[in-house]
């Protein structure tokens, strides 16, 4: 059975873990809402902010497309990573639409 790997740091591993002291006080500090995004929410609040922003990841998409046809190797592989995560945002969007639809009017 395979064990879990532990998150790697971006450092070479030489970072200590966190002290006592600030361990303390992050059990302190009150629980974040971490499903709540206001400023996610107010881009997607209107039909046109939602086309604005699909607009802009059109036009992304395409500048990104000719890094993948012309750029070095380097380049092509960031720009195929971003247009995959452009994509999921995408079909984020459009599942949000198809909630959305399906949800009783609020009054």
């Amino acid at each position: 059975m395979k064990q879990p790997q532990k998150p790697s740091s971006s450092t070479s591993g030489s970072e200590a873990p966190p002290s006592a002291d600030v361990l303390a006080a992050a059990k302190r500090l009150p629980e974040t809402d971490w499903r709540h995004f206001p400023q996610f929410e107010h881009a997607f609040e209107s039909s046109d902010s939602r086309k604005d922003i699909l607009s802009k990841i059109e036009k992304t998409c395409q500048q990104l497309e000719q890094f993948r046809i012309k750029g070095s190797a380097r380049e092509k592989t960031r720009a195929q990573a971003a247009m995959r995560a452009y994509g999921r945002t995408v079909e984020l969007v459009r599942h949000l639409d198809e909630l959305r639809a399906a949800r009783p009017e609020q009054t």
